[in-house]
């Protein structure tokens, strides 16, 4: 049996947002004067902790990453781009809903609404970096410093190979950094890691 509790003096650190992967289990640290918060840390080989109960002073509301009724969220400035993506996505065979956001402001809008209404959070974020008005980086940066969306998975799509970016996506520890491709069957191929990480908890190649 699997079993929780609030870490001691004696607990080891969390370990580096750099060591973030696909798989992950929940402890709880105190923050402050706050309620315990739930982040993620990474289990390379992990028992099945889906049924561990929570610790005695989780929160009594939480939103549920996996909920069948959230639709993995992609944000995507480009609509030509985004229905190339989603007739793809069918073509692999991707089963779960989809929303899609053109702009920063709105998705954000959108993740704050659903933890204001304790409805579920996205299985999954799939973020382009390169968007008007708020930037992918800037969405990455303000999902993690919030001690409810910090552990919303992200999957980064994006046309930047800059170093500068993928060390930032890499340090707030993204799932996976993927370049968008120009070949229709790269797009297969990266979207298929994206279908077998959120249908079978596959992790996708963390960094092209």
């Amino acid at each position: 049996p699997v079993s929780f509790a609030p870490p001691t003096p004696d607990s080891p650190p969390p370990p580096p947002i750099s060591a973030w992967r696909a798989s992950y289990f929940s402890y709880w640290i105190q923050d402050g004067p706050r309620k315990w918060a739930m982040h993620p840390a990474v289990l390379l080989e992990a028992p099945d902790l889906s049924e561990a109960p929570p610790p005695e002073h989780a929160p009594e509301v939480y939103p549920d990453p996996e909920a069948e009724a959230a639709p993995v969220v992609f944000v995507e400035d480009s609509p030509e781009d985004f229905e190339a993506v989603r007739r793809t996505l069918d073509h692999v065979g991707f089963a779960k809903p989809v929303r899609h956001f053109e702009d920063g402001a709105s998705v954000l809008d959108y993740l704050h609404r659903l933890v204001r209404t304790n409805q579920p959070l996205p299985p999954a974020l799939v973020l382009d970096l390169t968007l008007p008005g708020v930037a992918g980086r800037e969405i990455l940066e303000e999902i993690r410093a919030d001690e409810v969306r910090c552990t919303l998975p992200v999957v980064v799509l994006t046309t930047s190979h800059s170093p500068i970016d993928i060390e930032h996506c890499q340090r707030l520890g993204v799932v996976s950094y993927m370049i968008k491709p120009v070949r229709l069957d790269e797009l297969r191929t990266k979207l298929t890691y994206l279908r077998d990480f959120l249908h079978e908890g596959t992790p996708p190649p963390s960094f092209e």
